[in-house]
């Protein structure tokens, strides 16, 4: 991803267990999350990504998971339903970054194409 970065926002939810920051770069949104995506993180993360999806101009979203330190099936449930969401929307979204946890979490449910390159 290159470009300048633009517009920024950040996030985290109640507990501070996961944290999101949205920035622009081109037509790209890129929501980089840390901590821990559990289901108290899920809410944050669905209103991020559904509020990426919907900048103007917006062309792509990338999630950068690469500081996510941990990620339980509603976690990755949320990264799934985001995926359906950015497809109805006809916008593609992908995990630009991810961390050996979160690849490995995603390897054992079989979703492996969800942290694919997108090319």
């Amino acid at each position: 991803m290159s470009g300048a970065a633009g517009a920024t926002s950040g996030k985290s939810n109640d507990g501070g267990v996961v944290a999101a920051e949205v920035r622009s770069e081109g037509s790209r949104a890129v929501v980089a999350l840390r901590g821990e995506l559990d289901m108290s993180g899920v809410p944050l993360v669905a209103a991020e990504v559904t509020g990426a999806l919907a900048r103007p101009g917006v062309t792509a979203v990338d999630l950068d998971l690469a500081a996510v330190t941990f990620l339980d099936s509603a976690g990755l449930n949320c990264l799934l339903k985001a995926q359906a969401e950015a497809a109805a929307a006809g916008i593609p979204l992908h995990v630009a970054a991810a961390s050996p946890g979160v690849r490995r979490v995603v390897e054992l449910a079989g979703v492996s194409d969800l942290v694919a390159d997108p090319d």
